[in-house]
């Protein structure tokens, strides 16, 4: 069996495990095998990410004009590492074929 990948969370500007380190193996669907390991984020780690959540829409995030963000938001999209990322991950959760996936994201 080949070496599941591992994955953490991202809070407050930075890729974390869980503060109690915790994690647990998620599934396939279509086999119902494991494929990674994730964090089982504590209690602690929800308030953080709500804290650092409210405090990204205390700066200039809000401010921005509607057409700002999506574009910003597209242009961290459209960049080709985090297209081959996501569309590997619609794949492993979703089970679907990857031309079809690039196309959801187009």
């Amino acid at each position: 069996m080949s070496k599941l990948k591992k994955y953490q969370m991202f809070i407050d500007g930075e890729w974390v495990d869980s503060d109690t380190k915790k994690t647990f193996e998620t599934l396939n669907p279509e086999d119902n095998k494991p494929w990674a390991v994730v964090p089982e984020a504590s209690a602690n780690d929800v308030d953080r990410a709500v804290k650092a959540a409210q405090k990204a829409f205390e700066g200039e995030w809000p401010k921005m004009l509607a057409r700002d963000r999506a574009k910003f938001l597209r242009a961290i999209g459209n960049k080709p590492s985090n297209l081959n990322g996501l569309t590997m991950e619609l794949i492993l959760q979703l089970n679907k074929e990857l031309k079809s996936n690039h196309l959801e994201l187009e």
